[in-house]
């Protein structure tokens, strides 16, 4: 499974996430700590007590197009110390293999950013 249908796994189980993101691409709605629907910038959505979901634009457009991916490593970077300034010690961050799917990237250069900016413990799943 790759995050595009990890992403379709969450929708199912939750709402709220892509509903709270649907509103934030067309400037409706309030999130717990808005911000500007433009790369780089990261949406939290809170759908249980101990469960926080990262709406992240990192990537711009969609396919590989003249040889250049969709997905922006400086975005993503952005994105992902965003989420980790938002966690506290002894939480826990949840993920698949973002970035190197459809967003067309490298995984190891989207590991190597994690390891950059991870403060808490990080577990990436292959689904």
């Amino acid at each position: 499974m790759t995050s595009a249908g990890f992403t379709k796994a969450l929708s199912r189980k939750w709402k709220e996430p892509e509903k709270a993101y649907r509103l934030w691409h067309r400037g409706l709605g309030q999130t717990t700590i808005e911000q500007p629907f433009e790369l780089g910038k990261t949406q939290i959505v809170r759908v249980k007590d101990d469960i926080t979901v990262a709406n992240m634009i990192a990537q711009h457009g969609i396919g590989i197009r003249n040889g250049v991916i969709p997905l922006r490593y400086d975005a993503l970077r952005k994105c992902l110390s965003y989420v980790y300034s938002s966690f506290y010690e002894g939480e826990t961050i949840h993920m698949p293999r973002i970035g190197s799917g459809l967003a067309g990237g490298s995984w190891s250069e989207v590991e190597k950013i994690l390891k950059d900016v991870a403060t808490v413990d990080t577990y990436v799943y292959d689904l």
